[in-house]
């Protein structure tokens, strides 16, 4: 029994001074420049009011611009919900590149955030679209240059209100 845990003691230590002689040391380049331990994330992803299905932004290969895809909770399937290339801004009409999108409570509307600005600790300030699903249209929450801030949907999601200038507006979106 003896000779048997000296044999194996014998075999173990080998064992780990091969074993450390082979492992390559970490360095800070290797893990924040290689990309070999960057993990997958998704990108902006939000929930759809039904709670059975999450949205999520993401660039297919080839693509100029980031679609919304749409991974359902219980089967596991993903399907592309809205094309980036179909979002135009209604101003340039050029592809919407959009820094923060917000669904609606009811999910049949999204609010864009585009030409963001640095106010004080947050990005505020900016130029906001309202894309209805239901009618597929775009619509500029304030038609002039400048940039807003403070942007919510009605509870109803009949109007946008925002600040300007340090004034509050609001803009029908029916009419």
């Amino acid at each position: 029994m003896r000779s048997f845990l000296s044999i194996f003691t014998i075999i173990f230590l080998l064992s780990n001074t091969i074993f450390a002689q082979t492992v390559k040391q970490l360095t800070l380049d290797g893990i924040f420049r290689s990309g070999k331990f960057h993990s997958e994330r998704l990108d902006s992803p939000q929930w759809l009011p039904d709670s059975k299905a999450f949205v999520f932004l993401k660039k297919e290969e080839g693509a100029k611009t980031k679609s919304f895809f749409k991974h359902d909770v219980v089967s596991g399937k993903e399907s592309k919900w809205i094309d980036g290339a179909e979002l135009l801004n209604p101003v340039s009409n050029e592809i919407m590149h959009f820094s923060r999108y917000k669904l609606s409570p009811s999910g049949k509307k999204i609010l864009f955030q585009t030409d963001a600005k640095r106010v004080w600790r947050r990005y505020d300030d900016g130029r906001f679209f309202v894309y209805d699903l239901a009618t597929e249209k775009m619509i500029p929450v304030f038609d002039g240059e400048q940039r807003v801030r403070h942007v919510k949907l009605s509870p109803d999601e009949s109007k946008v209100g925002y600040v300007l200038e340090g004034n509050i507006y609001y803009k029908d979106l029916k009419s």
